[in-house]
């Protein structure tokens, strides 16, 4: 099937995206392997959060999703990378430049966290997860852009890493503002299940939002797995804490249905047939 993505002829600029791109991955990788093998000032990722002891925290077997994650962003990786020794015109070019810096950021972002956070400086590890966070949104957004005029397979190469690493991460953020706020030993007036309770509620809404608006359902099959983790937690520990567990567990079902329906209604949507207008792509 012909693709009508604009074909860009290569320049410095994107060759640079690609180059910069596989580059920060790389790190990306190596500090989060580091982080656990060394460990990072003699700590594990893992470790450090259970000394920030919160409801909200999911199962430690949660986190594989980054197993997914890593496997998805070396996916795209590899497919930006197609175009890299070409002088031809490709679609590719145009995908990296639609994704622009924010692919290369976000990674060098994810490795800065991972120091500040084993060095225990947690308002700085926030702020860092706020930049990425802010980083996905933008590259998730490029995306958008691009969609009617991706086919399935390109839809599934591109929004598949960027989704569920959005999703991923924007429960994270709300796991990190939580860690810091029992690192000051802040109460916010309610009691530690309820505090839970309305955290979930506010990722289950933003969540909804995100994925809708940007036609992503592996944004909230991501969040559909962190509130597995988080059902899984509660009935591990003591006290089980019901409640959460029981709005955790109805999140993460009608998470993982709206996800199904958005990512089949995505895959069925016709690629455009016509030449795209400038307007189409830029608006």
């Amino acid at each position: 099937m012909k693709t009508y993505i604009p074909e860009s002829h290569p320049d410095a600029t994107t060759k640079g995206l690609q180059i910069a791109n596989i580059i920060c991955l790389v790190v990306m990788i190596t500090a989060n392997f580091l982080a656990n093998w060394l460990p990072i000032n003699g700590n594990t990722t893992g470790e450090l959060s259970a000394k920030y002891p919160n409801v909200f925290v999911p199962a430690g077997l949660t986190f594989s999703i980054w197993s997914i994650i890593y496997l998805l962003l070396i996916a795209f990786t590899i497919y930006q990378s197609g175009s890299l020794f070409s002088s031809k015109p490709s679609a590719r070019n145009t995908i990296v430049r639609y994704v622009g810096v924010w692919f290369w950021a976000s990674s060098l972002l994810n490795a800065l966290w991972i120091v500040v956070w084993h060095y225990e400086i947690i308002p700085a590890s926030l702020g860092v997860m706020l930049l990425l966070l802010m980083c996905l949104i933008f590259a998730n957004s490029g995306f958008y852009n691009l969609n009617d005029f991706l086919s399935p397979k390109e839809r599934f190469l591109t929004k598949a890493p960027f989704g569920v690493y959005l999703g991923w991460i924007s429960v994270a953020t709300i796991a990190n503002a939580t860690a810091w706020l029992v690192g000051l030993r802040w109460t916010s007036g309610f009691e530690q299940d309820t505090w839970a309770i309305i955290m979930i509620l506010i990722g289950f809404f933003i969540t909804i939002f995100a994925a809708t608006r940007l036609v992503n359902g592996y944004i909230s099959l991501a969040v559909a797995w962190a509130f597995t983790g988080i059902v899984i937690k509660r009935l591990q520990s003591d006290p089980l804490f019901y409640t959460v567990a029981l709005v955790a567990g109805l999140g993460a079902v009608l998470l993982l249905i709206y996800s199904i329906f958005l990512i089949r209604k995505d895959q069925h949507i016709p690629q455009r047939q016509t030449e795209p207008k400038a307007s189409d792509l830029y608006s």
